[in-house]
């Protein structure tokens, strides 16, 4: 058997059985887990999440649970999208705001266009213009992502062929332009 997936079955065991012994409800009224547990334990589980104490996990447990209900009931509504746990699941608002790296700046220029002829939809996915889904991680290089998704795709409709740009060389070179790595900055600047 390939040792990653044994490691990788080994740790998924190791967290959920973590998560098993740590776990106490939110509310004391009842021993009896819930859909949202069961669903947390997955989560613990499939993004291989380890929390310190027994604290931390209940306080992810609790946010994971708030987002999965804002989840639910978004996709329960209707909309012409859907939405769903990710790695980010248990993140707080605040940490989530630290990964945003965009600074914008209000140029006063606005420019409106002709939108008479447009179609209704495009899927850029459907006509192979776009890359896999990138991951910034803990950086806030959000700007570096937008210029290289932009660049990807100008690139695309005027060559035909689809070529991923690293984002890594923007964060580490682009800051005579007044960017700022993992810090922020702006695509404008990127460019």
């Amino acid at each position: 058997m390939n040792t990653k997936i044994v490691v990788a079955t080994l740790g998924a065991s190791a967290a959920i059985a973590t998560a098993a012994l740590t776990y106490t409800p939110a509310t004391m009224e009842s021993d009896i887990l819930d859909a949202a547990d069961y669903k947390f334990f997955e989560y613990i589980s499939n993004y291989g999440r380890s929390y310190g104490t027994k604290a931390e996990f209940q306080f992810r447990s609790k946010i994971f649970k708030a987002k999965l209900a804002e989840i639910e009931a978004f996709n329960a509504a209707g909309n012409t999208s859907k939405v769903g746990v990710n790695h980010f699941t248990d993140r707080t608002a605040s940490e989530m705001k630290k990964m945003n790296g965009f600074k914008g700046v209000n140029s006063g220029k606005i420019t409106t266009l002709d939108t008479t002829r447009l179609a209704d939809s495009v899927d850029w996915r459907v006509k192979g213009a776009v890359t896999p889904v990138k991951d910034q991680g803990q950086c806030g290089s959000c700007w570096a992502f937008s210029t290289t998704g932009a660049v990807e795709g100008a690139m695309f409709l005027k060559t035909g062929k689809l070529q991923s740009f690293s984002e890594q060389q923007l964060v580490d070179c682009a800051g005579a332009f007044g960017n700022e790595g993992c810090n922020g900055g702006l695509m404008d600047s990127a460019f």
